[in-house]
C-alpha cells in the first residue's frame, strides 16, 4: 500500500497552535494534502475531537498560555490513544521533551521547522495511524467471526 493511496481517503490533520499567523499558515500549506482543522488551544481542540470526525494526527504547539502540550497530551492520548501527536516548540528542555514521549508524544520538530519536512512527517504518521486502524479492524472482524 503506497503512502499516497492511505492518504487519498479523507486524512484529517489537527492543528493546535495559540499563535493565529503560525496556524494559519499551517493550514493553508497543509491544506494541499489533507483536510486541516485548527484549534487555538487544548480546550478548543478537545471539543472539536469530541465533535468532528477523528483526525488522522495532531499537531500541538508545546507552549500555550493556559494549557501547554503536557497538558494537551494528559487529555488528548487517553481520550484518543491511537492518534500520533506531533509536538512542535521553539524551545523545549530535555526533561519536558521525555515528558511528552511518556505521555505519548510520537514525534518532535522544533520551531522554526522546514514546510516540507512537516508534510513528509505528518505522510509518515498518518500511514502509520491509518495501518494500526485497519490492523484494529481486522482483529475486531476476526474476534467476531469465531
Amino acid at each position: 500500500m503506497s503512502q499516497d493511496s492511505v492518504l487519498t481517503d479523507s486524512c484529517r490533520v489537527l492543528v493546535v497552535d495559540d499563535e493565529p499567523a503560525l496556524r494559519e499558515s499551517m493550514r493553508i500549506f497543509l491544506r494541499t494534502a489533507f483536510e486541516v482543522s485548527t484549534a487555538a488551544s487544548v480546550d478548543e481542540a478537545m471539543g472539536l475531537l469530541r465533535d468532528e470526525p477523528a483526525p488522522r494526527v495532531i499537531i500541538l504547539d508545546m507552549n500555550m498560555p493556559v494549557k501547554d502540550g503536557l497538558q494537551g497530551l494528559r487529555e488528548i492520548k487517553p481520550a484518543f490513544p491511537g492518534i500520533p501527536v506531533l509536538i512542535l516548540s521553539g524551545y523545549v528542555d530535555d526533561e519536558t521533551l521525555k515528558n511528552a514521549q511518556e505521555l505519548g508524544a510520537a514525534g518532535f520538530m522544533r520551531k522554526p521547522f522546514d514546510l516540507i519536512e512537516l508534510l513528509n512527517t505528518i505522510k509518515d504518521f498518518a500511514v502509520r495511524s491509518k495501518t494500526q486502524m485497519t490492523d484494529r479492524q481486522a482483529k475486531v472482524a476476526s474476534a467476531i467471526s469465531h
